[in-house]
């Protein structure tokens, strides 16, 4: 029988910005970018959270192996303004420069297999505020949200056994045998929210009028993919205000 944690949070303001080109992650982000998409950028536009819930394919489960990375960036978008609207907030916007800057730093997190604000193996984006410079953000207010969260919708603590049917893993509790599966687009954009928001610091973060704009990246970690393995993603928010 085996034990998962849910959550690993940290968080990170930064108050500058350094033009900087140039980063190895760019090229994986480059080809995110290109990739097709059931939620191109125009969408954000013509969507807010209360549409973006309705939408069908918000709530398709997450397919392992051919995920929208897009969409994933937006669930937690969305999920993120909705959690505001909540608190009495104002709607926050939009930015594909800190969506950039956060994927970036999701890929990279991933690829070099650490979990950290600062990164140590890219000079080029080793700070948010590189990060967001390198995307043409060189703005004097940046904030940052890191996270580790599965793939799967599980409840954290609890014992699980795995069993392979037809070469795929499948997940179940232990005390009950009852199964277990992927998150939906969705329910993976509030699980990322939710844990965020149960730390005071992100809390601030939510209840701030300070940050006018958002950008949210997802990356599914290749090698929590492996039969027997928990699923796993490593996900960046990046807030900024232009004032």
């Amino acid at each position: 029988m085996k034990f998962a944690r849910q959550f690993f949070l940290l968080i990170f303001f930064s108050y500058s910005a350094v033009a900087q080109t140039g980063c190895t992650s760019c090229s994986i982000l480059d080809d995110i970018l290109q990739s097709e998409t059931s939620f191109p950028d125009s969408y954000y536009a013509e969507y807010d959270f209360k549409a973006f819930e309705k939408l069908s394919f918000a709530n398709d489960t997450i397919d392992f192996s051919n995920p929208d990375i897009h969409l994933m960036n937006a669930a937690v978008f969305y999920m993120s303004d909705k959690k505001r609207n909540k608190l009495g907030k104002k709607p926050i916007a939009f930015s594909p420069k800190l969506r950039n800057a956060a994927l970036v730093h999701s890929i990279s997190m991933v690829e070099n297999n650490f979990f950290n604000h600062v990164n140590l193996y890219e000079d080029s984006i080793r700070t948010n505020s590189l990060r967001a410079a390198l995307f043409g953000v060189e703005w004097n207010r940046l904030a940052e949200n890191i996270a580790i969260d599965f793939l799967l919708n599980y409840d954290a603590g609890k014992q699980y056994y795995t069993e392979i049917v037809n070469n795929k893993t499948k997940y179940y509790y232990a005390n009950t045998d009852k199964e277990f599966s992927a998150h939906t687009y969705l329910s993976l954009g509030v699980a990322l929210v939710e844990s965020w928001y149960e730390s005071n610091a992100h809390k601030k973060i939510f209840t701030s009028d300070d940050y006018k704009f958002l950008g949210c990246g997802v990356m599914i970690d290749p090698k929590s993919l492996e039969q027997n393995s928990f699923p796993k993603i490593k996900a960046t928010q990046t807030y900024g205000s232009e004032d």
